[in-house]
């Protein structure tokens, strides 16, 4: 899941720009760093490699926990779900972080820890988009759960579907009498992993016509047959929640799962806090590579 820490900085470097009109900035910290011969590299110099190494990652990363440090204080709460973080790291690494630590760039357990503070606040942060915009998030997404039964039309022996329609129909009358779901899916069911009862919602991949039969309903109900909407099989639907408190919980963990989600969250807090570069290079680096970040102003 895409987060808004990023990317873990190996190198942090501290700049201060000043804005000019053409998005051109003047870098304030030219000390030389690194001297050998005649050639030297400053600060400046090293900035921008950054920028080429990582295509405005770092940029990206150190205004995402400038943000997260504005929206989520850093709580006893927060340090301790992160200290059982990485105590439990510690114990799938066997007591040895030194190998992870390399990887990473960490010198010390402490900074391995402050970057897990930060994964925590990240969590946090998409909670409080949730619960602020929950509403108009049911909305976008109607959630709803659902199982399924699909019956295939055989194009070869059955060419006009009438033989699969009826053993759809079947279905539906067996289900009505009180038959088992679960039992009629292994049985009737062309694709029996549709028999589980599942979370879905408008961004799911579902047959048109089987959505546009879910989202028409308020309370649980069993469809009619349902022909998909290629005419190659037949649905029978049975919705199964449709109660926004019941469906809270898995709704909002699903949520957190789904990386275009998290996306929109944190590119709604960058906008919220008014991200804007003023050097031309930087820009560029953060159009081609993190546009979405960018306002549209």
């Amino acid at each position: 899941m895409k987060k808004l820490t990023l990317i873990i900085s190996i190198l942090a470097i501290a700049l201060t720009l000043s804005a000019c009109g053409n998005k051109t900035a003047n870098v304030s910290h030219n000390d030389v760093l690194i001297q050998f011969g005649n050639n030297k590299i400053t600060t400046s110099d090293l900035y921008y490699q950054m920028l080429e190494a990582d295509k405005g990652a770092t940029v990206i990363n150190q205004v995402a926990k400038y943000i997260l440090d504005q929206e989520i204080e850093t709580t006893d709460e927060i340090i301790a779900e992160a200290e059982k973080q990485l105590a439990d790291i510690k114990v799938e690494m066997e007591g040895d972080l030194s190998s992870l630590m390399k990887s990473y760039g960490f010198e010390t357990e402490e900074e391995l820890l402050q970057q897990i503070i930060y994964s925590v606040k990240s969590d946090k942060l998409i909670d409080k988009y949730i619960s602020t915009n929950l509403d108009s998030i049911y909305e976008q997404y109607k959630p709803f759960k659902a199982q399924m039964i699909y019956i295939e039309i055989n194009s070869t022996d059955d060419p006009d579907g009438e033989a699969a329609k009826q053993e759809a129909q079947l279905v539906v009358d067996l289900l009505k009498s009180g038959a088992s779901f679960e039992e009629v899916s292994k049985e009737h069911s062309d694709k029996t992993s549709y028999g589980t009862e599942t979370l879905y919602t408008t961004e799911s991949t579902l047959d048109y016509n089987v959505l546009a039969y879910a989202q028409s309903v308020s309370s649980p109900a069993l469809s009619d047959i349902i022909l998909n909407n290629n005419k190659t099989g037949y649905y029978v639907v049975q919705v199964t929640v449709t109660n926004k408190e019941q469906l809270k919980e898995d709704f909002i963990s699903s949520l957190k799962n789904n990386s275009d989600f998290t996306s929109l969250v944190e590119n709604s807090y960058f906008r919220d806090h008014n991200f804007q570069l003023y050097d031309i290079l930087t820009y560029t680096y953060i159009d081609n590579n993190y546009s979405e970040y960018l306002s549209n102003d």
